[in-house]
């Protein structure tokens, strides 16, 4: 997360373990806590209840982890719908860049959009990039791509 720089938001870690009886085949996910004084009775205790609320009744037998795993979660700031708030249409616009879009024999002259800057129903007529930080959507000629609920990005064929 750090590399990612998710540094100030929330962050939740949640460690699993998938667990079954020692000779069956099939296994249980089962969430537990590592800073308990006893991790592995914390988690056979709690393999077993989740055993009998899945299967009607526990055995009190040997169990074996399968696997292990960690799942490291952080709480986004919600996304605006619709737009980015107090963004203007038309003032996306951050370059002009030569683009080579496939089933074109030329680079033509593209602008390149900051999505962040896109305001709510605005369209951007293709050839066009619109630049995120952690994607890029080409608009190819011929196409455009209009901002719709949810900040999405609605992509269609130019009439």
């Amino acid at each position: 997360m750090r590399a990612e720089r998710i540094e100030g938001l929330a962050r939740e870690r949640r460690v699993l373990a998938d667990v079954g009886y020692v000779g069956q085949s099939h296994f249980l996910e089962v969430p537990f806590d590592l800073e308990v004084a006893d991790p592995l009775a914390q988690l056979y205790e709690a393999f077993e209840s989740a055993h009998e609320r899945s299967n009607g009744h526990k055995t009190g037998s040997p169990a074996k982890i399968v696997n292990l795993r960690t799942v490291h979660i952080a709480r986004l700031p919600k996304v605006a719908l619709g737009g980015t708030p107090g963004a203007t249409a038309g003032q996306s616009q951050k370059a002009v860049r030569l683009v080579q879009f496939p089933n074109q024999h030329a680079a033509c002259e593209t602008l390149i959009h900051d999505r962040a800057r896109l305001a709510a129903g605005e369209t951007i007529l293709g050839p066009a990039v619109i630049e995120q930080e952690d994607s890029t959507t080409l608009v190819p000629p011929g196409w455009h791509a209009r901002v719709v609920a949810g900040a999405a990005l609605l992509m269609e064929r130019s009439a």
